[in-house]
């Protein structure tokens, strides 16, 4: 028991810099790989904290200012890190995330997968076939295939299904899931264009993420645009990024 003491005499001591440095830490890499929700961070954030710094500011010509900002610089990371936290609590996904993120293209779009295979093989025989599906005009193939995506892969928050806000499914988790949102919807959609054959790309926006397609003559198709006015960040495929 003697070192029951000691042990907490270094936790008063040190606990209030580990966790300090820890939620700034935390913050940081979720901003970098996260960057989509940078807004929500950021706001809720500086929202918390930003009065407490300012007010630092202000006392800068005290003799104590070192102390006093340490002290506010250590509260603040403690607050960013619940902040953060709150958001993103799945610890154990972020290696993955990070992952997919830095390689989306191998990752994310994943056409001669099995359960992408299977999932478009239930498509089509919904459909009478690959003959039947063919059949049909080039924008009707388009929303046949958006409505069985949303009807077999309903549209639900990632928080709720990953405990991660911002989370990346593959398309093989979304469809085993059978519930995603615009993310694993958009992935398993140009997943299966291109195991069909076509030109498809994901087209990512600050905040939701859709399909856009190439006919044969280069005229280009937009499936599950939604109704975010934001500028698109980038378009890529399982071969290229264009930003």
């Amino acid at each position: 028991m003697s070192g029951s003491p000691r042990v907490k005499k270094f936790l008063s001591g040190k606990a209030p810099y580990i966790l300090g440095f820890l939620g700034w830490g935390y913050h940081l890499l979720i901003l970098i790989t996260f960057y989509n929700y940078i807004s929500v961070l950021a706001f809720s954030g500086l929202t918390i904290t930003l009065p407490s710094l300012l007010m630092s500011y202000k006392e800068r010509k005290e003799p104590n200012f070192r102390r006093i900002l340490k002290r506010r610089l250590l509260f603040t990371g403690f607050c960013l890190g619940m902040v953060t936290v709150l958001f993103f609590p799945n610890l154990p996904r972020i290696p993955s995330q990070v992952h997919r993120r830095i390689d989306r293209c191998n990752t994310l779009i994943t056409p001669d997968d099995p359960k992408v295979e299977e999932f478009k093989d239930d498509f089509l025989e919904e459909q009478g076939g690959l003959g039947a599906f063919n059949n049909l005009s080039f924008r009707d193939r388009l929303e046949e295939l958006n409505k069985f995506v949303h009807e077999n892969i309903k549209w639900t928050e990632d928080i709720v299904t990953r405990a991660m806000a911002g989370d990346l499914n593959t398309p093989a988790e979304a469809i085993t899931l059978g519930k995603d949102d615009c993310r694993g919807q958009a992935v398993t959609t140009v997943s299966v264009l291109i195991n069909l054959g076509y030109d498809a790309y994901v087209v990512e926006r600050p905040w939701h993420w859709y399909t856009i397609v190439y006919d044969g003559d280069g005229k280009e198709y937009v499936v599950n645009p939604g109704s975010y006015d934001f500028e698109a960040l980038m378009m890529w495929n399982n071969e290229e990024v264009i930003f």
